[in-house]
């Protein structure tokens, strides 16, 4: 069996808490919250891009991966509300949750001349992940089972089971041991259980933490972020459900309240899941396990062309497909510009934002898109049975000058007068109701 290959985060500069300032640890921690972020959302593209591949939108397969695309949200929820937590008061410095531009990163990376991020991440992520990252080449695919082993397991691989002390100089072998470190250095600014520098790292407004949120019936929920307790609670969170699960060959606990984080297989009812005494759910890891071993079926899938991009529907000659992804990066660039809005401003405003234009966007006009687009042959004389077919390319545009709900607006219309097919102009009729719900959500607001 291929067994897939861990992601590797380049060691960070954790080495300079020792002697530092808790000013000077306080910055560590905010550039590492920051990329904890910057993590968190790029696993959404390849993950949902997974998800759309999918013919069968009642399979088990498609239930588990869309749960994970869930739980990532909530991820960023929880990553943000940490970085919230010890922002600036008054946000002078640009303290707060990025989604878009650039960030510096020169407090975290070791023996490297990139010391700053370009956000989002572009797919493939070969050049922008290198400041921090080794591993597995992460790119926009159809889902497969090797895809599951060789990606996905490897972006939510466990922690070792020999987890000795993250020295200097060395690479974390998992996300998760990133996330022990960050925790690590709440408790080093704090001292000790008495925690007596609490007040000068917990310094963001209380206002700026999102608890409001919904993401579907998966586990967990968000934390409000005020103290060292609550810190630790949220990044618990995160690694219990996907980067820092307990290592597939760990047995039973019963130190822990349900076991441990991995005892899942066949049931008595024939059904596949967590055994009684063991986790209300799988980790993402054992989820993503679950399909490569086929234990969960892998239903059909559209041939989708490996990393679609504007570029290669120029070079075929596909017109048509360049037209919707124009589209569909545009509504993306819009999700984003959005999420930075809601972690980034004020908090009534984004609560609104939220349910008006994330949920929208999410539920509909990005799945929308996405399916349309891998029906269409890639090339002209293509078979969209035989593939490959297009597909969403993730593509970041900056916001127009019109705005992004204007801009999508125009190009429907504009699309809707061309020579489409049916099918594609009935999607187009969608996601228009859809952009002028969020459009009318807005100005009554």
């Amino acid at each position: 069996m291929v067994q897939q290959a861990p992601k590797k985060l380049k060691r960070f500069a954790f080495r300079n808490c020792a002697g530092g300032t808790p000013a000077d640890k306080k910055e560590i921690l905010r550039q590492a919250l920051q990329v904890a972020v910057a993590l968190e959302f790029s696993t959404i593209p390849p993950y949902l891009v997974a998800l759309y591949s999918l013919k069968d939108k009642t399979s088990s397969a498609y239930q588990i991966i869309r749960s994970v695309a869930l739980e990532e949200m909530l991820h960023i929820n929880l990553a943000c509300n940490l970085m919230n937590a010890i922002a600036d008061p008054k946000d002078e410095e640009g303290t707060r949750p990025k989604f878009h531009g650039e960030v510096h990163i020169d407090k975290l990376v070791v023996d490297s001349d990139d010391k700053t991020l370009n956000l989002p991440i572009a797919y493939p992520d070969e050049e922008s992940l290198r400041p921090i990252l080794n591993g597995p080449r992460v790119q926009l695919m159809a889902a497969s089972t090797e895809l599951m082993r060789q990606t996905f397991m490897g972006i939510e691989q466990p922690l070792p089971e020999t987890n000795d002390k993250l020295g200097d100089e060395k690479e974390f072998d998992s996300i998760g041991q990133f996330y022990q470190a960050i925790e690590q250095l709440f408790i080093d600014i704090c001292e000790g259980d008495a925690c007596p520098n609490q007040d000068t790292l917990f310094t963001g407004d209380p206002n700026w933490q999102r608890t409001d949120f919904y993401f579907g019936s998966g586990g967990g929920k968000p934390i409000k972020v005020t103290d060292l307790e609550t810190a630790q609670e949220a990044i618990k969170q995160i690694m219990q459900q996907g980067e820092g699960a307990i290592p597939p060959n760990t047995g039973y606990d019963k130190s822990q309240p349900y076991g441990t984080y991995n005892q899942y297989g066949l049931r008595s009812d024939g059904t596949y899941g967590p055994i009684l005494g063991t986790p209300y759910e799988l980790s993402h890891y054992f989820k993503f396990k679950a399909i490569a071993d086929g234990i969960v079926p892998l239903p059909s899938v559209y041939p989708m062309i490996p990393s679609p991009s504007q570029e290669k529907f120029e070079s075929a000659g596909n017109e048509d497909a360049k037209k919707l992804n124009d589209i569909f990066n545009h509504s993306y660039s819009l999700l984003i510009y959005t999420l930075q809005e809601i972690f980034s401003g004020d908090k009534e405003e984004g609560e609104e934002k939220y349910f008006s234009t994330v949920v929208h966007l999410m539920q509909i006009v990005l799945p929308s898109f996405a399916t349309q687009l891998m029906k269409m042959p890639m090339y002209p004389d293509g078979d969209a049975t035989l593939g490959p077919t297009a597909g969403p390319s993730f593509e970041y545009k900056e916001k127009p000058g019109n705005g992004y709900l204007a801009a999508i607006g125009e190009a429907i219309n504009h699309a809707l007068i061309s020579s489409l097919s049916s099918s594609t102009k009935a999607t187009l009729e969608v996601v228009k109701k859809a952009i002028c719900d969020i459009v009318e959500f807005q100005e009554a607001s």
